[in-house]
């Protein structure tokens, strides 16, 4: 069996128990096939190392898991986030929607003037016709 030297496992997150419950495992538990197939032998050869293991590493994931997803922690602030931007943009949109509906009626009010004018000249065309015609 390959031994850890000290500063290799102070890299990583594991307590002094857990390190000697995986080198135990590693003893145990050659490694012939899939990880499962190790696990499982481990598991049959030293059931409690095997136990310690896992709790220990179960714990260290639900520490890390623990303060990005419990309340008030990173998962939650990026929700929080994320719903005020989303509101944020409804607001936006509303705002913009609104500015829109604004300028359509602008436009339509411009437009309904613009064709009572040229009807208006067109009337004026033709008043002036007839009078151009009838002095001829």
């Amino acid at each position: 069996m390959e031994s850890y030297t000290e500063s290799q496992w102070s890299n990583e997150a594991f307590s002094a128990a857990d390190r000697s419950a995986f080198e135990v495992l590693l003893a145990a538990s050659p490694f012939f096939g899939s990880p499962f197939t190790m696990l499982q032998s481990a598991i049959t050869a030293n059931p409690d190392a095997a136990q310690q293991l896992l709790g220990g590493w179960a714990n260290s994931f639900s520490s890390l898991v623990g303060t990005e997803a419990d309340a008030g922690g990173t998962i939650t602030q990026r929700i929080d986030g994320n719903t005020s931007e989303v509101g944020s943009l409804g607001n936006q949109i509303n705002t913009m929607q609104a500015n829109l509906n604004d300028q359509e009626n602008q436009l339509v009010q411009q437009f309904a003037a613009m064709e009572s004018a040229l009807s208006s000249n067109n009337s004026e065309s033709s008043w002036l016709t007839q009078q151009i015609n009838s002095l001829g």
